[in-house]
């Protein structure tokens, strides 16, 4: 691929190198707009064979056949893609549960702890309440026009 590439490379640039010595040995200079647009034709003709080649694989395959190909390769890989998707969902979903089952095991140790450590004649005391359980925040005055 590289080596391909690495002479197209070298093939435009001896074309240019020639049509150059063309050009500059032309009949008359009324006929250099001609030979320049001829020249330019033949260089991008030329730029564009190694991608050419790449489209054609000599096969014998058509391009709407390779074309049709990288769709069910695509909508193939897609499908993989959603199959590894729901699988890591399924994983995370239960890895979560896990984690809360774990959790709530993990409390309930710790309130059986904590009633184990209570003597029978000590009970919960609530928390004291200190004033209003609402606060004023200020008085608030609407003037509609003036």
């Amino acid at each position: 691929m590289v080596q391909s590439f690495f002479q197209a490379v070298c093939r435009i640039g001896i074309f240019m190198i020639c049509a150059q010595v063309v050009l500059h040995f032309r009949p008359s200079k009324a006929y250099e707009k001609y030979m320049k647009m001829l020249v330019s034709t033949m260089i991008l003709i030329q730029v564009f064979q190694p991608f050419g080649r790449l489209l054609s694989f000599g096969d014998g395959e058509s391009m709407e056949d390779r074309i049709r190909r990288f769709q069910e390769q695509f909508a193939r890989s897609g499908e993989l893609a959603k199959e590894a998707a729901a699988a890591s969902d399924a994983i995370l979903g239960r890895m979560t549960l896990e984690e809360v089952g774990l959790a709530m095991r993990e409390k309930q140790e710790e309130q059986a702890r904590e009633q184990e450590e209570k003597t029978p004649g000590q009970e919960e005391q609530a928390p004291a309440q200190t004033g209003r359980e609402l606060r004023r925040i200020g008085r608030i005055e609407v003037k509609i026009g003036e």
